[in-house]
C-alpha cells in the first residue's frame, strides 16, 4: 500500500467498537484538521 500510494497513503485511521453509538447515531464522524 505504501509503495503505491507513497505519501498520500499515509493517514491516520481509527476504529470504534461498539454495539450503538450514543443517541442512536448510524455513523461517527472523526475529524483532523490543520488551519
Amino acid at each position: 500500500f505504501g509503495k503505491v500510494f507513497a505519501e498520500a497513503g499515509v493517514h491516520a485511521r481509527s476504529a470504534v467498537g461498539v454495539a450503538v453509538l450514543p443517541l442512536d447515531a448510524p455513523v461517527e464522524v472523526e475529524v483532523i484538521a490543520e488551519l
